[in-house]
Parts: C-alpha cells; structure tokens; sequence
C-alpha cells in the first residue's frame, strides 16, 4: 500500500486519527504487513501554526549579517521572519506521529534522511519514498524539490547492498514533474541520478486525476528510462474534485517483466468503486482501465537449496558456510506469518469490532517439561515430579515454547 501524501488536510491530529481507524480496516483487511507499507508526506501534511513558529519574528539589524537567501522572509523595513532550523522541521510532527503509529518505526526529522527505504525481497522489489515538500511552509511556497542530500545518501546506500542490485526500484514523493500550476517540481535533473541507479518508475499525488507521463535518460529504444504515475486523489473534498475527474486510485500488478496499472474511480460522493476507462488505445479503440508498463529485465537471486535433513545439518558453522540467501527466506516467511497470525478475528458481536487483538498483547509465556532421558515410555505423576528428577540427573527440565524443540522425543 503506497500513500503518497496529503493524508491530512490541515495536518491536525483529529484528522490521522480518522485516517489511522481507516488503514487499520485496511491493514486487517488484507492481512498486510507493516513492511508493505509506504508512505511520504504532501504539502497538506504540514500544520500551518507549526510552520509559523519555525519562523520567528526577528528585529533585521540583529540579524542581518547571518541572513541566508530562502530562509527568511521580510515583514517591514526593520524586521523579518528567519527559519529557525531546530523548530522549523517540527512543521510535519502530527504527520510524524502518525507515521509511527502505522509503522512502528520514527519518520526521520532530518531532511538529508528523508529518503525512506523499503526493501520487498518478495516481490523483487525495492521502493524508496522521498519527502517533496521538505522546504514548504507558512512563508515558503516554492520552489517544490527533493532533498538532494537525502537522494545522495540513499542511492549510496542502495549502491552498497548487493541484496538491492538485481531488484526493480520504485520511488515515490508528492508532488507531480508537470502540470499547469506553479507547485510542481520543475527541477528534473535529480531523475538522471534515479536512471542510473536503475529506477525505472516513480509515483506521485497531489493531482486531482490521474496522469501517466515519462522520462527517458538515454535516446535509444531500450534506453534507461522512468515511467511517471500519477494516483489522482482518493477522499478530496467535492469542491476540490477537478472537473470531469472523480475520485480515483491506481491499483499495481507486479510481474517479472510488467507492471498493470489499473485506475479505479468513485464518481458518487457515497458510490461504490468501479473500473475507469480513461486510457486511449488508439484511433478507433476504446479506452480502457488499465495500462501497462514493460520493466527493464532483472535477474532475480538464485533460489536457495532445498532444506537438508536433520542428519546432514552440521553442528557448527561459521561465516564462510552461512547461508544468506536462507537468512532472505526465512524472513519473508516471518513477515507472511506474521500477517496471517498477528492478529485474532472477533466473532459474536453485533457490531463490528474494529480493532484487531494483537497476539502479542494478549500472550502468556508458556513452558514444558520433557524426559530428556530418552528412556521407554517413563512418565511422571505431574510437572513437579518431572521437573525434581530430570534436574536431579544435572540436566534443565524446562524450556521455553517460543524456542524450538531439541531433538529428542519428549
């Protein structure tokens, strides 16, 4: 699920409160885990009063000698407001906390480490979301960016990971490349930098309809180029709907080689979703929902060896027999167990309950004691007893459930 800003529309905490009871429907919903979920800030997701605060007022001879050209705005001949850079950043706090509620992990304050990383080893898939809207506020309309810092720092940390190498990348921020109004970021020149570290599609909000644009880098057929989706906007105001285009939001199919973008509408305020038919395919066709997008080929990583026997395992191991490719599966498999198993669905009520009970809050740490004798079938009158003889003979009768079993029959 990929969020691509504006979550709020005055950035006040009632309103992520009311986006949070939506996701977490939709995060129970469909069994997501909190990795697949990706999510950037808009220009709406910063409080306005905050944004004022980050730009005291200042008497101009006092500052004057220290003023920096963007960071400051003048309100008369002998004073100005000047970015304070330690309250200034604060502007995005209710987006922050929000962020944290959904994903259990602190959205970075820092502008330089605005560039948010999420690898999907799954799908094959990294996805990096950047904050466009890092200089806006009260007194700074423009010009729409990204960091560059945050997409140096970023794209060094792709560079380094081998795990990255083979894997389609995806970014995704805010606001759109082109458009008719003036809060677009019309600097492109940071897109060279994405199509040489291989990113092959971006996404992007903060239009009312939904847009398919491109960007090629190199001239040739099969040259490095990036395919532009924009979502349109899925709960904006009636007022704030453009005209002849309803509410909208894309719905991706991931293959090796494609990638479908199907667009879905809401053309009723309280209507029910349906196909969009909005992309032409030519003199005498007619439109339809969805479109592809041919992806550059990747090799994905060799598929580990089949699990050996319990025998064949050895005892001992060290960094030259460690599997890593091992290390990738078993956590896909904890993040799909975890999904399927986090949470307990509740029955017989009324009405429906619309908060999930977490496992871990309800669970209670469970022990067993085993006959570590491996003798017959010997037995004990009750888990006192088993646990007085087997210590007896120098050994630990109890283990935790969480760990696996030793290999002994119990």
């Amino acid at each position: 699920m990929i969020i691509s800003g504006d979550v709020a529309n005055f950035s006040e905490a009632v309103e992520y409160e009311q986006a949070k009871q939506f996701l977490d429907e939709l995060i129970n919903e469909f069994k997501l885990n909190l990795s697949r979920i990706i999510m950037v800030p808009g220009n709406h997701d910063f409080n306005w009063e905050l944004a004022r605060d980050g730009y005291p007022l200042k008497e101009l001879k006092a500052v004057k000698a220290d003023l920096v050209e963007g960071q400051y705005v003048s309100i008369s001949e002998d004073a100005v407001r000047v970015e304070d850079p330690a309250t200034y950043p604060l502007r995005f706090q209710y987006f922050n906390d929000f962020y944290q509620l959904i994903k259990k992990e602190v959205y970075p304050v820092d502008y330089n480490h605005q560039a948010t990383l999420h690898h999907l080893p799954e799908l094959n898939l990294v996805i990096v979301g950047f904050n466009s809207s890092w200089r806006l506020g009260y007194y700074v309309k423009e010009p729409v960016s990204i960091c560059p810092d945050a997409i140096a720092n970023v794209l060094t940390t792709i560079r380094k990971n081998p795990a990255y190498a083979a894997c389609h990348k995806f970014a995704v921020w805010h606001h759109p490349l082109n458009g008719p109004d003036e809060d677009r970021i019309k600097d492109h020149s940071f897109l060279q930098q994405l199509a040489k570290a291989g990113f092959c599609v971006c996404l992007h909000g903060h239009i009312h309809k939904a847009k398919a644009d491109q960007y090629y880098y190199d001239v040739t057929e099969d040259g490095r180029q990036i395919r532009v989706i924009g979502a349109g906007t899925f709960g904006a105001p009636v007022k704030e709907w453009t005209p002849g285009y309803p509410l909208q939001y894309n719905l991706l199919k991931l293959s090796d080689s494609a990638l479908t973008v199907n667009t879905r509408c809401r053309r009723e305020l309280n209507g029910a979703w349906e196909a969009d038919a909005i992309w032409r395919q030519g003199k005498g066709k007619d439109p339809l929902p969805r479109y592809t997008i041919e992806l550059p080929a990747t090799e994905r990583p060799a598929e580990p060896e089949p699990p050996k026997k319990a025998d064949e395992i050895p005892l001992a191991s060290n960094a030259s027999t460690h599997d890593h490719a091992l290390d990738g599966d078993i956590r896909v498999y904890r993040e799909k167990m975890a999904s399927l198993h986090e949470s307990l669905p509740l029955t017989g009520f009324k009405t429906k309950a619309r908060v999930p009970l977490l496992i871990e809050e309800i669970y209670v740490p469970l022990h067993a004691a085993l006959d570590l004798r491996v003798v017959g079938d010997a037995c004990f009158s009750d888990a006192a007893d088993a646990e007085e003889k087997v210590c007896r003979m120098g050994r630990s009768a109890e283990i935790s459930i969480r760990m696996p079993l030793p290999n002994h029959r119990p």
